[in-house]
């Protein structure tokens, strides 16, 4: 029997839980041993049933695996998980991000106190976050680690010395990726030649986005801040090679896909030392990591970057060099399927 996974439809696919089950459901899914099938959250217990009793009596039953964000259906979840168990069916969580990192309420640390129990095992894309769910109860046995895949484009040419140096940060414009804490920074290196590209995913209706948009209008660097939007793989790669320094000021990566995608490039990344952000970037080689409750750290480091071509340049090409020991997709999607196949 072959296993599913189960992803809420969204219509942002551009996130990097997305990108990681599109990628392993297209290597598994071409070799026949993954099924990929978007469920809508209210409907997640009724399509967990029918797929236990689809395999009922068979010697070994498929395990399903659910996406971290389906947590938020704890009680539907719960609902089911006897008489799915009774059917022989297995439960493996792919835990790109828990909701109490996203938002740290009573409503989150209930939901996941409810619900992780009730998994086999989990698949994390970082120690850091196989780390946590142990520290949550699940046994370390039943926790695999198995990172994002990282391409390695060709290497781009150097930057034109004539032009601004180049800032890219991607993200969605949510909280939690403290984009204000980057247009602060720079505003502390006016005086230096750079221009801040924005790619991300900008809700308009949110009132941390009109603020934010607000904060960049008004701001005395606001002239040379380009906010581009989500764009498509050509244009995102075109930017990827204008670039001298890659920043994100998040507050918390359960990985950080765009950290390695860096990497990739040869551009040295500006992040705080914070979820398995450390597990990517090896701060004084590939870039510097800073404190995340000591913001004065981010401009220092923005501004040794930003002035120091030789530093920079010594970098970027230990940047490269990383990059090429990372995981390939098929290096883990072998490894997701191998452990999919042990549950």
């Amino acid at each position: 029997m072959t296993p599913t996974l189960a992803t809420p439809p969204s219509k942002n696919q551009k996130t990097g839980g997305y990108i990681y089950n599109a990628r392993i459901a297209a290597i598994l899914g071409r070799r026949g041993l993954l099924r990929h099938e978007f469920v809508r959250p209210e409907d997640i217990d009724t399509w967990i049933l029918r797929r236990a009793e689809s395999q009922r009596g068979a010697d070994h039953p498929a395990p399903v695996i659910l996406d971290s964000l389906y947590i938020n259906c704890a009680d539907r979840l719960a609902a089911v998980r006897v008489p799915t168990a009774e059917a022989g069916q297995r439960w493996i969580l792919l835990a790109h991000l828990l909701p109490s990192q996203e938002t740290n309420g009573p409503g989150e640390r209930g939901c996941e106190a409810t619900i992780l129990p009730l998994f086999d095992a989990a698949i994390t894309p970082s120690r850091h976050m196989r780390e946590l769910l142990n520290s949550r109860g699940l046994p370390a046995e039943a926790l695999a680690v198995c990172p994002p895949g990282t391409e390695l484009p060709p290497k781009p040419a150097a930057p034109d010395p004539a032009q601004p140096l180049q800032v890219l940060t991607i993200a969605s414009w949510i909280p939690r990726k403290n984009l204000e804490a980057v247009l602060d920074a720079l505003e502390q290196c006016r005086e230096l030649a750079w221009h801040w590209n924005i790619v991300g995913l900008a809700d308009h209706n949110t009132e941390y986005v009109r603020q934010l948009l607000l904060r960049i209008a008004n701001s005395p660097v606001g002239g040379r801040v380009t906010c581009h939007g989500v764009l498509d793989a050509p244009a995102l790669q075109r930017l990827w090679s204008r670039t001298a320094l890659f920043a994100l000021a998040t507050r918390f990566e359960s990985y950080g896909m765009v950290f390695a995608e860096a990497l990739s490039y040869g551009i040295p990344v500006v992040a705080p030392r914070t979820g398995a952000v450390p597990e990517i970037v090896d701060s004084g080689a590939t870039g510097i990591l800073y404190d995340l409750d000591c913001p004065a750290l981010l401009a220092q480091a923005m501004r040794e970057l930003l002035s120091d071509q030789r530093f920079r340049a010594r970098l970027a090409r230990a940047a490269r060099a990383a990059a090429c020991k990372l995981p390939t997709w098929e290096q883990t999607a072998a490894a997701f399927a191998a452990f999919c196949g042990a549950c």
